[in-house]
């Protein structure tokens, strides 16, 4: 057997033995839960729970109206622009079952950009791109749009970007920038297509939503070259360690990256929704409060989007 055929045989192993080794957790018939409960939000005691959700104080610029979809979803509303983040409503993604109380694709409304972050079934669902919008623009990894169908794209401009290429949207201003992340469709393990982060400006502010990545990324780049004052960080499915914390944060991990960042604000986001590994969707965000708190990070939760 050649050196890549025994590498893509010991990669289809581990895959197998995560996949067996979860079935007892991955919830496939999980009912939905309020997000309080399905987030962990109902464990985290209330000293360590956000006293507000502002972003930051309207005198310095205006913020950004940020609505969370559940998993890494995040409706961004800035300037007139509705931007999302990795859309995914469905009830289930591949296997595992939805916990989280359901969004409606109509309260999304219309969208000036989606923003895929990589091709992975929880980031890149087709089905939640064809259920909501209209969509102007879908912003994806160079590469990635093989994965994407003409009936997903329904109309919609689609961009390939590579880290530091940009595209504007309004006011604002789009950037690609690295993760530290795979981003096949299929294989768990290697890639032959990339991941993104996206730095969104309105030329005097900017925040940065992480995608998935891992804490071996160039934090300190991103923050010497666009100085976010917010971070949308993933901070859930780290266990186990390899292969899925080796490509996610951990809520102390993300903890530590805001401080490399030298944000103002964190958002977490990628928990609460779907058991796509050994940490139960809950546990998440209740160890990245305490470890916010113990870091002195400041941290929100934005609303689960509801009818508006």
């Amino acid at each position: 057997m050649t050196p890549r055929g025994r590498r893509a045989l010991v990669g289809a192993a581990i895959a197998a033995s995560c996949v067996v080794a979860a079935i007892p957790t991955l919830g496939w018939t999980t009912r939905h839960r309020p997000w309080e409960q399905a987030s962990g939000w109902d464990s985290i005691p209330l000293v360590e729970r956000p006293v507000t959700n502002e972003l930051w104080n309207g005198e310095s610029g205006e913020p950004p109206r940020l609505r969370w979809l559940g998993h890494a979803g995040m409706r961004i509303e800035w300037h007139g622009m509705v931007l999302v983040t990795d859309p995914n409503l469905n009830d289930r993604c591949t296997v595992a079952a939805r916990v989280l109380e359901p969004v409606e694709p109509s309260w999304v409304g219309h969208v000036d950009a989606v923003l895929v972050s990589h091709a992975h079934y929880d980031h890149l669902d087709r089905a939640t791109l064809r259920a909501i919008g209209p969509v102007e623009t879908i912003a994806i990894p160079n590469g990635a749009s093989r994965y994407l169908t003409a009936d997903a794209i329904d109309g919609a401009e689609v961009v390939e970007l590579e880290p530091g290429e940009a595209l504007r949207v309004g006011e604002l201003i789009v950037t690609a920038v690295p993760a530290a992340h795979n981003g096949n469709r299929f294989h768990p393990l290697a890639s032959r297509v990339g991941a993104l982060g996206y730095v969104v400006s309105d030329g005097r502010n900017a925040i940065y939503v992480a995608g998935d990545t891992a804490a071996r990324n160039d934090f300190e780049s991103i923050r010497d070259a666009y100085h976010p004052r917010v971070a949308v960080l993933p901070v859930g499915a780290f266990l186990p360690k390899f292969p899925v914390g080796h490509f996610h944060l951990s809520p102390e991990e993300a903890a530590a990256v805001a401080k490399r960042l030298g944000v103002e604000t964190v958002v977490p986001y990628h928990f609460g929704t779907f058991r796509l590994s050994f940490d139960e969707p809950e546990i998440a965000l209740p160890r990245f409060a305490t470890a916010a708190r113990r870091e002195q990070v400041r941290w929100v939760m934005p609303m689960l989007l509801h009818d508006h």
